[in-house]
C-alpha cells in the first residue's frame, strides 16, 4: 500500500516545495523610522533634501566608487527624476513624488523590481533648530523578511547615515555659505551705470547674440568717444525656464549716466549682491548659478534682477581657461 502512496506523497511533496519557493520570492515590506536633530533652520534642510541631484552626496551608495548619477534638468520639487547605475547596489532611480510645506516623499525604484519609499517630516524646533523624522519603507523578498529584525536594522543604518551625510551639506551652507564647491560672498553692490543693447532669445542662442552685439557696441561706443569704466558684462534681465527663453543684454560698464542713440542706458542701485568669484572655463558657469540660486533660496532672499556676468578676464585677454575670472552677481532683498 505505502509503495503504491509512494508517487502521491512526492507529488504532494513537490508541489509543496513549489508554493513554498513562490511564498518566499514575493514581496513584503520592511518599515523604520528615524529621529534627527539639525542646528540649522528648517529651510536648508529642506532644500538640501529636496534636490535629487544632491543624492550624489546624501545616498549610501556614494561609497561605491562606481556609483553615478545623471538626473534631468529638473532636479528639485515634485516630478523631478534621478537615474543611476551602482556595481554594488545595482541601477536604479529616484522620483520626488510629492512635497508639501513640511513633508517630502522620495520614491527610490531598483531595477530587480523592488522599491524604497522615503517620507521626510521637517519640524522646526525654533529658529535656528529643526527635528527630521525619516519613515523608510521597503518592499523586499519574503525570504529577506524572514531576517525582518536584520532587515529594518539595515534600514535604520541607512537612514542615520544619509542623515549624517546631509548634515554636511547643511553645514557648509549654512556656515560657510559652500555651495557646489563655490564660496558664495554676500557683499555691497554699489551703483553702477551701464549702456547695453538686449533681445530675447531661446537658451542655446544666448552667448552667440552676446559676442554679436557686444563687438558692434564697442565700435559705436569708441567712435562716440564713450570709454568704459570697468569689463565687458553680460546682464540676465529676464527669464523662462518653461519655455527656454531669456532676455540677455550685451552692456558696457560707464561712469555716468549715458544716453546714446546706438544703445538703452541702465542704472543698478546701490543694494546687496550674493557673488561668486568663478575661475575657469566659462562653460562651469552654469554650476556656479545653481549654487546662488540656493544660496538664495536658504536664506529666504529674492533675487533683483538684472544678473550680471562681469568678464574680468576670459578668452580675448588670456588663452588659458583655467585663469578666465568672471564674477557672478546677483543683487538680492528680503522676500
Amino acid at each position: 500500500m505505502m509503495t503504491k502512496l509512494k508517487p502521491y506523497f512526492i507529488g504532494i511533496g513537490v508541489l509543496f516545495a513549489l508554493w513554498l519557493i513562490g511564498t518566499l520570492l514575493v514581496s513584503s515590506e520592511v518599515n523604520t523610522e528615524t529621529y534627527t536633530t539639525f542646528d540649522a533652520p528648517k529651510e536648508y534642510v529642506y532644500n538640501v533634501i529636496n534636490d535629487l541631484n544632491l543624492q550624489r552626496k546624501i545616498s549610501i551608495m556614494k561609497s561605491d566608487p562606481s556609483f553615478a548619477m545623471k538626473c534631468k534638468n529638473i532636479t528639485k520639487g515634485k516630478n523631478s527624476q534621478c537615474s543611476y547605475t551602482s556595481e554594488k547596489y545595482g541601477n536604479g532611480g529616484f522620483e520626488i513624488i510629492q512635497n508639501n510645506a513640511d513633508t517630502i516623499y522620495i520614491k527610490q525604484n531598483i531595477e530587480s523590481g523592488f522599491e524604497k519609499n522615503y517620507t521626510y517630516v521637517f519640524e522646526p524646533k525654533d529658529s535656528t533648530h529643526t527635528d527630521v523624522h525619516v519613515f523608510i519603507k521597503s518592499k523586499v523578498s519574503k525570504l529577506k523578511s524572514l531576517f525582518k529584525y536584520f532587515s529594518a536594522s539595515s534600514l535604520k543604518s541607512e537612514s542615520e547615515e544619509m542623515m549624517k551625510n546631509a548634515k554636511l551639506i547643511v553645514d557648509d551652507r549654512q556656515k560657510l555659505s559652500l555651495y557646489n564647491g563655490f564660496y558664495v560672498k554676500n557683499e555691497a553692490f554699489n551703483t553702477r551705470y551701464f549702456i547695453y543693447n538686449a533681445e530675447t532669445v531661446k537658451g542655446e542662442n544666448i552667448n552667440s547674440y552676446y559676442t554679436q552685439t557686444l563687438s558692434a557696441l564697442y565700435q559705436n561706443a569708441i567712435k562716440a568717444g564713450i570709454t568704459p569704466s570697468g569689463p565687458a558684462c553680460k546682464l540676465y534681465l529676464g527669464w523662462n525656464d518653461t519655455l527656454n527663453m531669456t532676455t540677455i543684454a550685451a552692456a558696457i560698464p560707464v561712469l555716468a549716466e549715458t544716453n546714446v542713440s546706438f544703445a538703452k542706458s541702465l542704472t543698478i542701485p546701490t543694494q546687496q549682491a550674493a557673488v561668486v568669484e568663478f575661475v575657469g572655463d566659462l562653460r562651469g558657469l552654469g554650476l556656479a548659478h545653481v549654487a546662488i540660486d540656493d544660496y538664495v533660496n536658504d536664506r529666504g532672499l529674492r533675487i533683483n534682477p538684472p544678473v550680471i556676468e562681469e568678464y574680468i578676464s576670459d578668452p580675448s585677454v588670456s588663452p588659458n581657461e583655467n585663469t578666465w575670472k568672471t564674477n557672478i552677481i546677483y543683487c538680492v532683498k528680503p522676500r
